[in-house]
């Protein structure tokens, strides 16, 4: 049996759309007729393995929709309902096509006779690791309505986190883009105007005022090269840094530069324990945790040095000794970390310093978007005032001949 996506109009001309199970598409349209509906459209959900790989590659779920996904999965299954009738009535409640075609998937997998950390590893990257291992832990537990729980609290979290960040940026890229057309704008377009005027007068102009139409001249005959040559390199950097060795130089530099790498591994560091806590808490094994949650952390250096505090772990090191070792995060982490491991609530020690990182985060966020905006400010009013005192210094000093 398969499930069918169908979009139909009843006799009064409404647009219905839903999924139906059956053997065939036929019988889909027979069902509908029978609902007084007119079939538009009836297509296979799911049919070749070649439809699943692009559903893999192309379906890939966003923070939000995991932490929508779970939080219904968690809410349906603590009342006791049975996880394929749960699916069933997430694939109907929701709204979000991406949601529905994975809660139909899994649900399919399920009458199949798999389990849901079965079915969802058969959906390759819709779900991240993290995801998948905590559901296997959860299962073996059987406590998968807490961790389903959990996974909605820290996707929504992360979520939350991403739009704090994304808003507090909005504004200064805004004004950086907005300063720098302004800029370009009076380069290109008013200067050569006010050129003309003063050639015309046959005038001799100041020194800042030359300096200024040289640069003009200069943006007007080679501007398009310049954002050629910059487009070329950003992209060329872009491929050089897929090579392994490359990034792996690049970000191991990266973290020595100050405040910038200060600021990088302050994030990775709020990602990371963040990841190791929700893993710590669903009973993951230590070593498997760290390879899973090493997978958050987009600078390649750190990466590799929870990779090999993960060796360590497993030759009989604590976790704290193992990642101190490794001098990659934030004294304070190990020493918090350390701590947990001694009192024996090493789940709860990760869930405070997670929460720890993540407020850093914010106000790092918060204290250099404040540094940052009259700065700008600052920098972009000096170049619109040279700017300005350039075109007006001529007419001041044509003013005082005439006088």
């Amino acid at each position: 049996m398969e499930t069918f996506f169908y979009t139909a109009i009843d006799q009064y001309g409404k647009k219905h759309q839903g999924s139906l199970e059956s053997d065939s598409e036929k019988l889909v349209r027979q069902k509908l007729r029978e609902k007084s509906l007119i079939p538009v459209t009836v297509k296979a959900l799911e049919s070749k393995s070649e439809k699943s790989q692009r559903f893999e590659s192309h379906h890939k779920l966003s923070n939000k929709e995991l932490s929508l996904l779970t939080r219904q999965l968690a809410i349906l299954l603590k009342s006791g309902i049975p996880l394929a009738e749960v699916l069933r009535l997430l694939s109907q409640q929701t709204s979000n096509r991406k949601i529905n075609t994975v809660a139909l998937k899994l649900r399919s997998r399920l009458l199949e006779g798999q389990s849901l950390s079965q079915a969802i590893n058969t959906l390759g990257k819709a779900f991240p690791p993290l995801y998948k291992a905590t559901v296997t832990a959860g299962e073996s537990s059987g406590k998968l309505s807490e961790v389903l729980n959990n996974l909605a609290n820290y996707y929504e979290e992360k979520a939350d986190i991403h739009q704090k960040i994304k808003l507090s940026l909005l504004y200064p890229v805004i004004l950086t883009v907005v300063s720098i057309a302004v800029v370009i704008s009076l380069l290109l377009f008013v200067i050569p105007e006010i050129v003309l005027v003063f050639e015309d007068l046959g005038q001799q102009l100041p020194e800042i005022t030359r300096l200024l139409i040289a640069l003009s001249d200069f943006l007007q005959a080679n501007g398009l090269m310049i954002a050629m040559v910059i487009l070329a390199a950003v992209l060329i950097a872009k491929l050089v840094l897929k090579i392994e060795t490359v990034k792996l130089v690049y970000d191991a530099f990266v973290l020595q530069v100050p405040l910038i790498g200060n600021i990088i591994r302050v994030l990775n560091t709020s990602r990371f324990i963040r990841t190791l806590a929700i893993l710590s808490s669903s009973k993951v094994e230590t070593m498997n945790a760290l390879l899973i949650a090493s997978q958050v952390l987009s600078n390649l250096s750190m990466r590799q040095a929870v990779e090999s505090a993960s060796k360590q772990v497993r030759e009989g090191s604590s976790l704290s000794n193992a990642l101190a070792r490794e001098q990659c995060f934030p004294d304070i982490t190990t020493h918090l970390i350390s701590s947990g491991e001694s009192s024996g609530n090493l789940s709860e020690m990760l869930e405070s310093t997670a929460t720890y990182h993540e407020r850093e985060v914010q106000a790092m966020t918060t204290t250099l978007v404040g540094i940052f905006e009259p700065l700008l400010i600052l920098v972009m009013g000096g170049i619109v005032l040279v700017i300005v005192i350039a075109i007006l210094l001529p007419i001041f000093e044509m003013n005082q001949l005439v006088a």
